[in-house]
């Protein structure tokens, strides 16, 4: 027995472990309500996408064409979620959505910590939430898009994939690409199940999303094509707002035609190859992958790598597959997760030597695609090198 004067100042001292890992778990909470308070308090300021959604939404249920009158670019099923909105004035409907977002969020952290994070939930991935990829959850909501809502969609999905409840995996998917189709590329994680009839529930998914485009088809000819025309201009979007591989490699050009090797073909021969790399590379891993967990670490990232447009909010996707990787690294390499995490969070303070000031500022612009790649490359590593199982205990279903 420890003398009672000894006991007592050991139990102050866990008292003000736990007071101070509190403080420093509230430091990222109070700072993610703060940015809602400043959303939900300058109107004028932010959610600027969820203006087109409301307008587009009132304009469509009013008769007209918003492809038109509007720059909305979801898909026209979606406005059928955004149409009870519309039941409401704009200022009520923009903080109903902030709010929602807002629940879909602490929902989701739920999800992550149930049934992907595990023990290794805490104040580190709170944080990283916070700042990764250039704070991308607050960019979602400065902005007002859906990247949260469909998120959501996605995560409930994938904890469905977890389950092998494939047909409630489809459905989730599928709300997901509701809004911008591209989700419905994860629907790829059912020819991995192991399942006989797995191709089938394939076929079956797929066919669920043909029916949404004849469904929007059905709500109007011109529009679904308005639709089409309009994504595909969205496709050269890029810089600091849409930092995907094919926006970077058309921004880089400009350095080919110095050393004369530019070619207008060159930008896409060139993002086709990437993709083709990334594609092929990841597919060498399949064979080494020993969880479901791991083919949606894998999908999510050949996802981010290769799509042509992929904006700043929509990273949120990478928090928890780069997380886990960066976790799961930091048990071969010392000391390795901190640096990877400082790297991640604060690209201000990597230093760049002076060689370098000229392509900066397009290295900034794309650093989140970077650190994309970078932690797909980690993932990569890992799963060549030795035996090592990204879904460890702690991520094993």
């Amino acid at each position: 027995m420890l003398p009672k004067r000894l006991q007592n100042v050991l139990n102050l001292n866990i008292m003000l472990r736990n007071l101070f890992k509190a403080l420093l778990v509230s430091i990222p909470v109070l700072g993610f309500l703060r940015l809602v308070v400043d959303v939900a308090l300058h109107p004028e300021k932010f959610q600027w996408d969820f203006q087109v959604h409301y307008e587009a939404a009132k304009l469509y249920f009013s008769g007209q064409n918003p492809y038109e009158l509007t720059s909305f670019v979801f898909l026209p099923i979606s406005m059928w979620f955004f149409y009870p909105l519309t039941w409401f004035s704009y200022s009520t409907a923009y903080l109903l959505i902030l709010g929602f977002k807002v629940v879909c969020v602490f929902l989701l952290f739920w999800i992550w910590k149930k049934y992907f994070l595990k023990e290794n939930w805490g104040l580190s991935f709170f944080i990283f939430c916070l700042l990764a990829f250039y704070s991308t959850l607050h960019l979602d909501f400065r902005a007002g898009n859906v990247t949260v809502i469909e998120q959501f969609f996605l995560w409930i999905g994938f904890v469905f994939f977890l389950a092998r409840k494939f047909l409630w995996f489809s459905v989730f998917v599928i709300c997901a690409a509701c809004f911008k189709i591209l989700p419905a590329f994860f629907l790829i994680l059912l020819l991995f199940t192991g399942k006989p009839r797995a191709f089938f529930d394939f076929l079956r998914a797929c066919l669920a999303m043909v029916l949404i485009f004849v469904f929007s088809y059905y709500m109007g000819e011109e529009m679904i094509v308005k639709f089409l025309a309009t994504a595909t201009q969205r496709v050269g979007e890029g810089g600091v707002y849409s930092p995907s591989t094919l926006a970077f490699i058309r921004d880089s050009m400009p350095y080919f035609m110095r050393l004369n090797l530019y070619h207008p073909y060159l930008p896409l021969i060139l993002y086709l190859s990437v993709c083709a790399a990334v594609i092929a590379i990841s597919s060498l891993l399949i064979k080494k992958l020993k969880s479901p967990f791991e083919f949606i670490v894998l999908a999510c990232f050949v996802f981010a790598l290769i799509l042509p447009r992929f904006k700043d909010y929509s990273y949120a996707l990478l928090l928890v597959p780069a997380f886990c990787v960066l976790k799961e690294a930091s048990k071969k390499i010392p000391s390795f997760f901190p640096f990877c995490l400082i790297f991640i969070l604060s690209p201000k303070f990597v230093p760049i030597p002076p060689w370098f000031n000229h392509v900066a500022p397009l290295f900034w612009e794309y650093y989140p695609l970077f650190l994309a790649y970078f932690a797909w490359g980690l993932l990569v590593w890992l799963k060549c090198s030795e035996r090592t199982n990204i879904a460890s205990d702690w991520l094993s279903q």
